[in-house]
């Protein structure tokens, strides 16, 4: 071996050892001094029990309350919408006439 090859190899030996040897330190702080260090998080809690009976406080609210029934309409024949007679939020029964469709070969030949 060379010299200089002697010389590194020394040094990366001193070197690793003292790593070594810091690193193998022991921890001087025992567990309590180490929990007290920490800051105290607490979140308040409140503990109750379960009670059967009635309820002592009541709220009364003027609600009302609705839905749409989607119900398709179908025609026979295509065409043009003449007039609509249905009305929004109205019962409609069975039979009762909604729209007036003229078809579109009644359109094209107008009043002939």
């Amino acid at each position: 071996m060379k010299n200089g090859n002697k010389k590194y190899i020394i040094f990366n030996l001193l070197l690793y050892t003292t790593i070594f040897f810091v690193s193998c330190k022991s921890n001087t702080k025992t567990p309590e001094a180490a929990e007290e260090s920490l800051p105290e998080t607490a979140t308040p809690v409140t503990i109750t029990h379960a009670d059967m009976g009635s309820m002592k406080e009541t709220v009364e609210v003027n609600a009302t309350s609705s839905f749409l029934l989607k119900t398709f309409v179908k025609a026979n024949a295509g065409g043009y919408l003449q007039a609509v007679n249905a009305q929004l939020n109205s019962y409609v029964s069975k039979g009762e006439e909604l729209f007036t469709i003229k078809t579109k070969e009644a359109q094209s030949l107008g009043n002939t």
